[in-house]
């Protein structure tokens, strides 16, 4: 019946974010990556971009990055940012890195099959490379008649060097989604993400906060579950004390989240673990605001909902900031319009432009400039 439920509630999610964006969890035929930044939650927010006095003009050293909309779906981080990249015939998916100014200075083919439609950088690293991972989705495969999992799909965990070589990698019967968040420490990766509890086929089972450490050459030291016999999974993390500050969404009222505050009106919680997994706090939190990382901001990672953003006045929402010398540049999407689409296709395509604006070091805008895509 679990099982049921949530087929029947994945299906309907689907189905909405089919209408409300053409983009379907691939790679696109212009050879970047499916959206994973556009919020169609905040479509409504969008507002008219008007370019007036005092705007200037964006920097010559950004051609590249603007001339390519190369940052209209990116991963950015310290100083860089990252595209995945398909080629034109669709059979490899590649992962590329570029510096701020859009040169590519990575780049690395993804291993994978069929089954590997999660793709995602966890951390940059201290050496000049990077960590990525690339899982499976353990859907029902119909014309095989069986899950992925049950059809041999594994989730790889890849550590790259300065020039984008593989350096190590480990391999894990894990879906993807156990891995969404990364840091690097002092011994190695702590990794956290969601993880499906199977009990058995045809009966679903509950999902977990799960959590990873690693050693700097990629051998698993520990592995973790946080939660109890319902739904429980991580929205966000970020680095905290040598260990993870998560905010999760807990359905469970037994196993870990059994002695918690239970006054509170939500089931949102701050969990703090410690750099050997261990839980430290599980305390209410005071609202149940969905975060998504865009970047690093004075050597911090910041989320779309950091205050810095309160005033952010374009587009549907922040999905990527760099910074530069005197100056950072945040990124946003926003749609204008809506696309013709033949009678029998059965969602609607939406006309969108990225927006890429310029700020000085106190958060006035310098320039703004929007790239159709």
């Amino acid at each position: 019946m679990k099982r049921l439920f949530t087929v029947l509630l994945t299906l309907i999610f689907a189905a909405f974010t089919a209408a409300c964006s053409p983009f379907a969890g691939q790679p696109s035929e212009d050879g970047t990556s499916a959206s994973r930044h556009f919020n169609t939650q905040r479509l409504d927010g969008a507002k008219e971009l008007k370019k007036v006095d005092p705007f200037g003009d964006p920097p010559e050293e950004l051609e590249k990055i603007l001339t390519g909309n190369l940052m209209w779906d990116a991963d950015a981080f310290d100083g860089c940012f990252f595209r995945y990249v398909k080629d034109k015939e669709g059979n490899t998916l590649s992962l590329e890195r570029y510096d701020r100014y859009g040169e590519k200075t990575a780049s690395i083919v993804i291993p994978g099959g069929a089954f590997y439609y999660y793709v995602r950088v966890l951390t940059t690293t201290e050496d000049g490379g990077f960590l990525f991972v690339r899982g499976y989705s353990d859907q029902y495969i119909y014309d095989e008649k069986k899950y992925a999992s049950d059809l041999g799909a594994e989730t790889f965990i890849v550590k790259c060097g300065a020039q984008g070589g593989e350096e190590w990698r480990i391999t894990t019967d894990t879906e993807g989604h156990a891995y969404e968040f990364g840091f690097e420490t002092e011994d190695g990766y702590l990794l956290c993400g969601t993880k499906e509890e199977p009990e058995e086929k045809g009966n679903y089972s509950s999902t977990d906060i799960y959590l990873t450490k690693l050693s700097k050459n990629g051998k698993i030291i520990k592995t973790r579950n946080i939660g109890g016999s319902n739904f429980d999974r991580v929205n966000y993390a970020e680095p905290y004390a040598g260990g993870f500050l998560i905010d999760a969404f807990a359905q469970s009222t037994d196993g870990d989240f059994e002695n918690v505050d239970k006054t509170a009106s939500t089931r949102d919680y701050t969990v703090t673990v410690d750099g050997e997994l261990n839980t430290v706090d599980i305390s209410p939190k005071n609202d149940a605001v969905f975060r998504q990382y865009v970047g690093i901001f004075g050597g911090k990672r910041i989320d779309d909902r950091s205050s810095m953003f309160d005033a952010y006045p374009y587009g549907g929402g922040v999905s990527a900031l760099l910074e530069y010398d005197g100056y950072y540049v945040v990124v946003s999407r926003n749609a204008f319009g809506v696309k013709e689409t033949p009678p029998q296709v059965s969602m609607v395509g939406l006309e969108c432009e990225t927006i890429y604006a310029g700020y000085d070091a106190e958060g006035n805008v310098l320039w703004v400039k929007t790239v159709k895509e």
